[in-house]
């Protein structure tokens, strides 16, 4: 949804989840529903039902491990829950990731347990108007053990367990308590998340562990990532773009590599990465994705590597996405191959503008390859 600040705040019930074993992508398999009561929104997830009514506004559980009274459990993704911080305790009051801002209002608590390690993503959207709330992920339910926060999205990559996720309201400096409605979305991405879709689970686990690292260096504060996995033939898709915030794949399409990393009579590369100008060759490791421009080639967005020794000249070679006849499947049908660049990942025209859109200002990029220089140096992904 989008994300707007003004917009007529809503109460309405909740409905829960119970809290029931998980498949390795951390999936309810079997989801049931739960008994206990309501806490004061409307609760959706990845299939199950809801349950429970009544109650003292406690969420029950299953299996013998019953949520807390005024908690709300969730072990299915992705997780959604239009809610409201008035009403909710006031027992958090800071923070370890924020210890200045002061967050004494009410708020509201997620126990969200995982049963595969991954990319935990809290996302806020729709508050009403005058809202101010934040969300947290906790290591344990203890303010001081705070993963993550923001004002809109908060990220973390976890292990397999039990975390907190807080949607905590602001107080300002003449003590008003911004409380009111959000919509919360909670998405895990795991390495097997996307194995159905030709997303390698090497490639996405070293992806995640690359975008967390980013988000935690401040590199980008947007959730839609791109991952090109150049171990995979250049006639396989193979240009992956995620929206972290769901957990969803959006785009899985046809990219181009640079002549001077293969062998011209093979389709996949031959491991000559390179960061050099006139190498005619692809580039390695995590980029930010920046500017677009009409050039040659069209619409096309700059990269910018973020990685030294590795990608830091991409912006000054020219490695750009675009578009490119030569980077569709009706060049495979015709050819038996797809066509190569002079480095830039070149795309089908067709994709171009609305992948370039979605990349474009500010989100991570990773270039995979299995490259062990670069596996074992990189800041992002190396040991």
């Amino acid at each position: 949804m989008t994300r707007l600040l003004n917009k007529i705040a809503w109460l309405t019930s909740i409905a829960v989840l119970g809290c029931s074993a998980a498949d390795d992508d951390g999936v309810v398999a079997d989801p049931t529903p739960a008994g206990g009561g309501g806490a004061g929104g409307t609760t959706t997830d990845g299939g199950s039902d809801p349950g429970g009514s009544g109650g003292s506004g406690g969420v029950g559980g299953s299996g013998g491990d019953d949520c807390p009274a005024d908690v709300i459990c969730v072990d299915s993704f992705p997780f959604v829950d239009t809610n409201t911080t008035i009403g909710g305790n006031t027992v958090l009051d800071g923070y370890g990731c924020a210890p200045t801002t002061n967050e004494a209002g009410p708020e509201r608590v997620y126990r969200v347990d995982l049963a595969a390690s991954g990319l935990l993503v809290a996302s806020l959207d729709d508050l009403g108007d005058g809202v101010d709330v934040d969300v947290h992920i906790l290591e344990q339910l203890d303010p001081g053990a705070c993963l993550d926060r923001g004002h809109w999205d908060a990220a973390a990559l976890v292990p397999a367990g039990r975390f907190w996720v807080v949607v905590d309201s602001w107080v300002d400096t003449e003590s008003l308590s911004h409380e009111g409605s959000y919509e919360l979305t909670l998405a895990l991405t795991t390495g097997n998340s996307h194995l159905s879709e030709g997303l390698a689970p090497t490639v996405l686990d070293a992806g995640l562990r690359a975008f967390a690292l980013g988000w935690e260096f401040g590199d980008t504060i947007e959730l839609e990532y791109g991952i090109i996995d150049y171990t995979m033939p250049s006639i396989e898709p193979r240009f992956f773009v995620l929206d972290l915030r769901q957990g969803d794949l959006i785009y899985a399409e046809l990219v181009s590599h640079g002549e001077g990393s293969q062998d011209p009579n093979d389709i996949t590369l031959t491991g000559n990465m390179s960061n050099l100008e006139g190498s005619h060759a692809s580039s390695v490791g995590l980029v930010l994705t920046a500017e677009t421009y009409n050039g040659s080639n069209g619409y096309s967005l700059r990269l910018d590597g973020l990685e030294v020794g590795f990608n830091h000249n991409d912006r000054d070679r020219a490695i750009v996405v675009h578009g490119a006849d030569y980077a569709t499947q009706s060049f495979v049908d015709d050819y038996g191959y797809l066509g190569r660049s002079w480095g830039c990942p070149a795309v089908d025209p067709v994709v171009t503008g609305q992948l370039i859109d979605t990349l474009a200002g500010g989100r991570l990029l990773l270039k995979y390859f299995d490259d062990q220089g670069w596996l074992s140096s990189s800041v992002y992904v190396g040991p």
